[in-house]
């Protein structure tokens, strides 16, 4: 395929995926020109998010049965897709029943008012509310014993199980990965192989409308201020809404690491012509999206009407050569 060519389709992918579609949102809320934030952004991680975005077709799907015997197998999957692409998205596969309640227990929560808005860590340090980065509301679910919430949010704690249960084999597969997987986006900074050695509380969050949004950003981009591993090394989230359409919005926004995106020549492209190639995921009931929470600059498109609700868990792990 010819560069002329390739140019061509990454200048389509820009204005909605092989033309015809309506202009992308090129810039999140909190990253538009002249802000404070903008500006710092210029010379940082989250550069690539004040470029224009061209927006690929989402990777097919990992089908996913969590809690059965097909865990390994699925497990090294996921590993392996992590690799190549620093980003995975997988049906979770959890039964119906489930998925409903979860999402029933964490439509509860807001009624009752027990989400809130929250703040950020940047090196160990729990910093205050940004209303210009971010406008959900979120909970966390401790483990501590007879949390007065665990009562109310049974199928929640059934998820958040089952993830941690699953995050577990998928780093234990990563440790297997070759050296040159983990050079990728297989292991630590210099290529170590990944131990689990913990996991946060679940968030559960929500999107309520009007707008609301999390500007580009990446979960752990300074290792968590810990020195005894590398903080959050990935990112669970399971979605929580039924029958959600492209017009809903709130898609979870993935930019392609560079590393990643030279493998794909429309997105190499992109990346040649100053667009940032990136991939939507929208929030759809049993959707697991997983990705590197220390590399992956993501944000979450703004939610015009409808409440868009989350669970999300970030896992930490050491290294060893």
């Amino acid at each position: 395929m010819g560069a002329q060519h390739l140019a061509a389709e990454a200048e389509a992918a820009a204005e909605g995926w092989r033309g015809g579609g309506p202009p992308v949102p090129l810039v999140p809320p909190s990253l538009a020109p002249g802000t404070p934030r903008a500006l710092a952004a210029a010379h940082s991680l989250l550069a690539p998010a004040t470029l224009r975005a061209a927006v690929l077709r989402a990777p097919e799907r990992i089908a996913l049965r969590l809690g059965t015997a097909t865990e390994g197998r699925d497990a090294t999957l996921v590993a392996r897709r992590l690799a190549e692409a620093g980003f995975c998205v997988c049906a979770a596969g959890l039964r119906g029943a489930v998925s409903a309640s979860a999402a029933a227990e964490a439509r509860a929560l807001h009624r009752r008012g027990e989400l809130r808005s929250k703040g950020f860590v940047r090196r160990g340090r729990r910093l205050p509310h940004d209303p210009t980065q971010r406008t959900d509301l979120c909970v966390m679910l401790g483990d501590e014993p007879c949390h007065p919430l665990h009562a109310s949010t049974t199928a929640l704690l059934a998820i958040d199980a089952a993830i941690e249960r699953f995050a577990r084999r998928v780093v234990e597969r990563m440790a297997r990965l070759t050296a040159r997987q983990r050079r990728l986006m297989g292991g630590g900074p210099s290529g170590e192989r990944l131990r689990y050695s913990g996991r946060g509380d679940m968030m559960v969050a929500v999107y309520p409308g009007g707008g609301s949004f999390h500007g580009a950003h990446i979960d752990n981009q300074d290792g968590d201020g810990r020195e005894h591993d590398f903080g959050r090394v990935l990112t669970f989230i399971y979605y929580l809404n039924q029958d959600w359409k492209d017009e809903d919005g709130g898609a979870l926004r993935i930019f392609l690491p560079s590393i990643c995106a030279e493998h794909d020549p429309i997105a190499r492209a992109a990346m040649a012509a100053g667009i940032s190639p990136v991939v939507d995921i929208l929030p759809e009931l049993d959707t697991l999206a997983i990705f590197r929470a220390d590399r992956v600059i993501h944000e979450v498109r703004p939610c015009p009407t409808r409440h868009r609700y989350a669970a999300s868990v970030w896992v930490t792990c050491s290294g060893e050569c």
